[in-house]
């Protein structure tokens, strides 16, 4: 440095230096500006990546194959655990488990169809949802279990191989298998509660949206019409679903519905929006419905406008919403979270 503010060294060094290093500089937020633009664009550019965390081999995104060998077991807590049954030939990953409060099924119980979350990219009927506040979900299974429900966990397809409305096409195959062998399995598929979480609660929204508005079944191919009659449902459980498309807050989660719609975040496709929407498909046949979203998530003013449109139509319902003054701010999914005072209480009260 002494050299070069040595009056005999030209001044030109300094400068070529300073000018380097601008332009590295600019070139830099060029590249943060174009990856930036191209997630927004493509945002399955996340999906892709967050997937590569989570999975060590992108086989086991969408298994051809159960993860484990199917059968069944009476666990320690008394529960009879029945795993890995097939539920239908059209895409992979279609398995689902079946728990009874005790090994005796010929006793006649409400039956749970449970959808788990994971933004449509992740998250599995055993693991739960890796997005949620606890991603163990199974102390919340079996605490409706052990309640005196028999409980049903589905599987189903994944991006970025599958999109909206592969899942929920899938999961319409999964009910009309219940429907079909529901003497066999122990079930009783006339009264039935869906309950979803998550992605899973966007999924249940809208299975329950098809099964009770024929203009929304319409808009989509299904393989074979539902089996499951409207009036079989005892409820709807939806917790913290990205219901609505225009009311998403926040950029993430703007990502994860794009990808799954496989639209820019920018440039939604107003058909796709529409039809991903099952609050703009109710109608007073909507089944009773139980909703809940965390207060730190983006997703209470999404809740409150399907309990809107719930009321306006006379649908039975309750929102469960967990104000900040009694709870503080509670996360996303925080339902599975079975030791909190929220979870306990939003249990008690569904």
């Amino acid at each position: 440095m002494l050299l070069l503010h040595h009056p005999f060294v030209k001044e030109e060094p300094m400068k070529t230096i300073m000018k380097a290093i601008g332009i590295i500089l600019a070139g830099i937020v060029l590249l943060a500006a174009i990856l930036f633009g191209a997630v927004l664009l493509r945002p399955s550019i996340v999906t892709d990546a967050l997937q590569s965390l989570i999975y060590q081999d992108k086989s086991d995104i969408n298994p051809s194959s159960p993860r484990r060998e199917p059968g069944q077991a009476v666990r320690s807590n008394g529960i009879l655990y029945v795993n890995d049954i097939k539920y239908g030939e059209t895409y992979p990953n279609s398995y689902l488990d079946i728990s009874y409060p005790s090994s005796d099924t010929s006793v006649k119980r409400t039956t749970v169809i449970y959808f788990h979350g994971g933004g449509f990219f992740a998250g599995d009927k055993v693991l739960g949802d890796p997005m949620a506040e606890r991603d163990d979900s199974t102390a919340l299974f079996d605490k409706m279990i052990q309640a005196g429900f028999n409980f049903v966990n589905v599987n189903y397809v994944l991006m970025p191989d599958y999109h909206f409305p592969d899942p929920l096409i899938q999961i319409s195959e999964a009910v009309n298998y219940l429907v079909e062998h529901g003497a066999e399995l122990g079930l009783d598929m006339e009264d039935v509660v869906l309950f979803g979480q998550s992605a899973g609660a966007e999924l249940a929204a809208q299975y329950a949206a098809v099964l009770s508005n024929g203009e929304y079944r319409a808009l989509f191919s299904f393989t074979r019409e539902p089996r499951l009659q409207v009036s079989d449902i005892r409820a709807a459980v939806i917790d913290d679903a990205p219901l609505e498309v225009e009311l998403l807050e926040g950029l993430p989660i703007k990502i994860l519905t794009g990808a799954y719609l496989q639209d820019s975040v920018f440039l939604w496709n107003k058909t796709e929006a529409d039809r991903f929407s099952a609050t703009r498909y109710i109608t007073p046949d909507y089944p009773r419905s139980f909703l809940t979203a965390g207060t730190d998530d983006g997703f209470p003013e999404i809740m409150q406008h399907f309990a809107d449109r719930l009321a306006e139509h006379g649908v039975e319902h309750e929102y469960f919403y967990t104000d900040e003054a009694t709870y503080g701010l509670t996360k996303h999914g925080f339902l599975s979270n079975t030791e909190s005072r929220e979870s306990q209480d939003c249990f008690e009260t569904m």
